[in-house]
């Protein structure tokens, strides 16, 4: 078995739910950091979704604030599972999501 520490995504958010990491197949993923970074000079607000299921909804991430995220820490993905994000605004918020890739 395998334990590959991955950086799963690092980009910036749209305003709309998209895609930015899905799990490959026959692995599981867990999750170790979530941090949504807003940039711009206002408030903005972001979501998190895991599968069917919203993590953070709306979260208003105040300018320059890095919000770190718990409540995904520590959570393991089966294959083939997807973490969708959207920002309240076009390109403000940077999501950066880490994790670990186990291969069984």
């Amino acid at each position: 078995m395998q334990r590959l520490p991955k950086n799963l995504t690092n980009t910036l958010l749209t305003n709309a739910l998209v895609t930015y990491y899905t799990v490959p197949t026959n692995t599981i993923t867990t999750i170790s950091a979530c941090t949504f970074t807003n940039i711009t000079a206002g408030a903005v607000t972001a979501k998190i979704t895991i599968g069917a299921l919203i993590y953070l909804s709306d979260r208003v991430i105040s300018a320059g604030e890095s919000y770190i995220f718990g409540g995904v820490i520590g959570h393991s993905m089966a294959a083939g599972t997807v973490v969708q994000a959207s920002a309240g605004a076009l390109t403000s918020i940077n999501l950066l999501l880490s994790g670990y890739e186990t291969n069984p």
